[in-house]
């Protein structure tokens, strides 16, 4: 009995159950659509299974938001005469911990901060999407998928808001940092995303010497379900670099002033 008991107690400080978790006193399996929990409570997932993504309370829920297939045609360019879009993305075929993707969508303006919904307690969930044109049709190229709840924050002054996600939860697919800051003098509105590492969507290349066919254009947007959607387009004037460096390194960079 004596033995019994301090095996029990070992298995429940060292958590030596493997592939469960630890619930009051005894190992149990993690819900289905756990890839990693704790055992705490009812809800305990720490990591979750593909297409799911950490809610706040511990539960695995399904993406409520994801790219279309084909761009959104309700989208808002930067202002004309002064706004700027930018977009840059580098895939290594042999390290894809050193792949990164960010977009960015200044000078434009935007009518009120509740165009950005309410992601930190709400339900307003983003997404960045890419898209590439091969014979005049669109397909999607990369998406990413923000939930809703851990990592956003309001911005101080109720400017917006600011999402921020660092180790190796998957729930943000690879995004570490969003910023989307409204002016409230004239409505000039600041939004960028930026993601890195093994977590982002591979982008697979449109051939041997460059990352993206960019036959006609190359369309980046950043939506939500309110629903929004802000964009930059880059055409053969505006695609700076879209090129392999070797085998292993794809490189694209777009810059547009409106």
């Amino acid at each position: 009995m004596k033995r019994t008991s301090i095996l029990l107690l070992a298995a429940i400080s060292f958590n030596l159950c493997a592939g469960v978790a630890l619930g009051a006193s005894v190992c149990r399996p993690c819900a289905s659509t756990c890839t990693a929990c704790t055992g705490v409570g009812l809800f305990d997932c720490t990591n979750c299974v593909a297409d799911r993504f950490l809610d706040v309370d511990g539960s695995c829920r399904a993406y409520a938001l994801s790219c279309p297939a084909e761009p959104r045609l309700d989208c808002t360019d930067p202002a004309a005469g002064s706004g700027r879009g930018a977009v840059d993305a580098k895939r290594f075929e042999n390290t894809k911990s050193r792949s990164r993707v960010a977009f960015a969508w200044q000078r434009g303006k935007v009518d009120s901060v509740a165009d950005f919904g309410s992601p930190v307690a709400g339900e307003t969930n983003y997404a960045l999407c890419l898209y590439d044109y091969s014979g005049g049709v669109p397909a999607l190229k990369f998406q990413a998928r923000i939930p809703r709840g851990l990592g956003w924050h309001l911005l101080a002054s109720g400017k917006g808001f600011v999402f921020r996600r660092h180790g190796t939860n998957a729930s943000s697919e690879g995004i570490g940092r969003i910023v989307l800051k409204r002016r409230a003098s004239d409505g000039r509105t600041r939004l960028t995303a930026k993601g890195k590492g093994v977590l982002l969507q591979d982008i697979q290349p449109a051939a041997v010497e460059k990352l993206f066919d960019a036959e006609t254009k190359v369309t980046a947007q950043l939506i939500n379900d309110v629903p929004k959607c802000w964009q930059a387009e880059f055409d053969a004037a505006t695609i700076l670099k879209n090129f392999s460096a070797n085998s292993n390194k794809f490189v694209f960079r777009g810059r547009r002033r409106y």
